[in-house]
């Protein structure tokens, strides 16, 4: 899609982007981290565009900060890091990137990690268990499933592993969004934590609404 502004009202793209994606039943909408103006002193700071797009797409979004091409991989493949706390909007993100993963040298590791003053265990249980379902179902997909620690910033939590992991060389972070509501939410990779990881993660960012 391309568009020039008729006039300084920026909404009215930012708008109509959003109403033409509604119609995408199924599809992907993307959009690059850094607009026209290009990237920002501050690296952290996400455009309005993007901003916008995060909290309401209706279709997964998918923020590009790096082009990427299998070719051009080490291992002929990509990897993603899929953010799954139990919640339904989760693993309908993981259910995105199995489907994304189209190449048998792409690789899915799915991370999940608890808010300090839970239950680690039990809530890390329940998320493997359907971890595990998940990949019975899926065979021909090459899943790893990763607990990382407890934490009271969750958001912070991952970004430090997407960004100093010395094993792995993640391309996209894969993670439910269901809008500005999702900031009122706890122990879930949403809202306020998604906006973390978009704006700091060195990997591209892939999130997936509620109501897809």
């Amino acid at each position: 899609m391309v568009f020039k502004e008729k006039n300084e009202e920026e909404d009215n793209v930012r708008n109509e982007i959003l109403e033409i994606a509604d119609f995408l039943k199924n599809k992907y909408l993307f959009i690059g981290y850094s607009g026209r103006k290009g990237k920002k002193m501050d690296p952290s700071l996400m455009g309005q565009t993007v901003r916008n797009s995060l909290y309401r797409t209706k279709i997964p979004l998918i923020v590009v900060k790096h082009l990427y091409k299998r070719s051009d991989k080490s291992a002929n493949g990509f990897n993603f890091l899929v953010c799954v706390d139990g919640s339904y909007k989760s693993f309908k993100a993981l259910e995105v990137a199995i489907n994304l993963a189209g190449s048998e040298n792409d690789r899915i590791y799915v991370v999940t990690a608890s808010d300090i003053l839970a239950d680690q265990h039990s809530e890390i249980e329940v998320v493997k268990m359907k971890f595990e379902e998940i990949e019975a179902q899926h065979k021909n997909k090459k899943l790893t499933f990763i607990p990382l620690k407890s934490s009271s910033d969750l958001g912070k939590s991952i970004v430090e592993y997407v960004n100093f992991n010395e094993k792995i060389d993640f391309d996209f972070v894969v993670l439910g969004n269901n809008g500005m509501r999702a900031q009122m939410e706890k122990k879930e990779f949403l809202g306020r934590t998604a906006e973390n990881i978009l704006a700091n993660a060195k990997a591209n960012l892939i999130t997936v609404p509620e109501r897809f």
